[in-house]
């Protein structure tokens, strides 16, 4: 009966760490700006993987998205995590956008989804988010 519970528990555990660790976190904004945001600035991404992507959530929201870095715009420094969880769209990523500006961090938004092409997409949903704050400021 011990060596059953055991096994049962061992089978299971790794299901459960599993499933865990792929669910999808919806985004948020964990550090707020200090200053205003600028309305209709320039908005230069840097991002090592998924950049075309990024790109076009970030337009599709609305927002003004520049080729070269400019002084007076922003940075938009976009990491995405390792994708876990499933091949295809089954997997998700987390995702971390930090927007800099004058020498200095102005928001941070985190989540974890689909990216790619996958719907529903975290890049659509933290882009949206961005413009809906920025409009805010």
């Amino acid at each position: 009966m011990r060596t059953a519970i055991v096994f049962l528990f061992l089978l299971i555990l790794p299901l459960g760490l599993m499933s865990g660790c792929a669910s999808i976190v919806p985004a948020t904004v964990t550090s707020q700006p200090r200053v205003s945001i600028k309305k209709g600035a320039n908005i230069f991404v840097v991002a090592r993987a998924q950049r075309e992507r990024i790109v076009e959530s970030l337009v599709d929201a609305g927002l003004n998205v520049s080729d070269e870095w400019v002084v007076d715009g922003y940075s938009l420094t976009v990491s995405v995590g390792r994708w876990r969880g499933g091949s295809g769209c089954r997997g998700v990523s987390n995702v971390a956008y930090v927007l800099n500006g004058g020498g200095h961090m102005l928001m941070v938004i985190k989540g974890r989804g689909q990216t790619d092409h996958c719907e529903p997409n975290v890049f659509d949903d933290m882009s949206r988010m961005f413009a809906a704050y920025a409009a805010e400021r």
